[in-house]
């Protein structure tokens, strides 16, 4: 018999994200899945430019938490910027 992943679907309401933090946000995501029986492999820490988390849920199965540090998705190598075909 199979039972539902109870990590998979929960969601930060808007009003629990509210003005918290990148890390507190991350945090609470954490939290959040070891409430619904998680287990907790590392806490939230920088790393590589996100801030990342893992737990493994019940069946063994592990999760990143993460955010980045940063703009996401980073824009392209010379985004913004006009083609040569475009210069005078």
């Amino acid at each position: 018999m199979m039972r539902a992943n109870p990590v998979a679907g929960k969601r930060l309401s808007d009003q629990e994200r509210g003005s918290r933090s990148g890390r507190e946000q991350a945090e609470a995501v954490l939290e959040q899945a070891k409430a619904a029986g998680a287990t907790e492999i590392f806490p939230v820490a920088e790393e590589h430019g996100w801030l990342l988390g893992r737990v493994a849920d019940p069946f063994g199965h592990h999760w990143e938490i993460g955010k980045p540090l940063f703009e996401w998705p980073p824009r392209p190598v010379g985004a913004g910027q006009p083609d040569e075909s475009e210069q005078a």
